[in-house]
């Protein structure tokens, strides 16, 4: 069996794809976080600011974390690493 053709069909795309889906999701959660910590920020409620902004911190960073993790599986399964035969 072609080790490549293995490594294109096999559950690691799908894996692949789920972060860079949750990542955009995150992201977009993170945006609403950003929102909601200006809001707090106008009307003078800064502890309320501080802990969205935390909060948009926190899920950028996961969403970065994803995104990696996206990017090492993507690499896996672009250039596997086919084991050398035996003389």
């Amino acid at each position: 069996m072609d080790a490549s053709r293995y490594l294109r069909t096999n559950p690691l795309r799908k894996r692949m794809e789920n972060f860079g889906l949750t990542a955009n999701d995150i992201l977009k959660n993170a945006e609403k976080q950003a929102r909601k910590a200006k809001e707090c920020t106008d009307l003078g409620n800064y502890d309320g600011a501080s802990a969205w902004k935390r909060l948009e911190e926190t899920s950028r960073r996961e969403a970065n974390f994803l995104l990696q993790q996206k990017s090492i599986v993507s690499e896996i399964i672009n250039n596997p690493k086919v084991p050398l035969k035996c003389a």
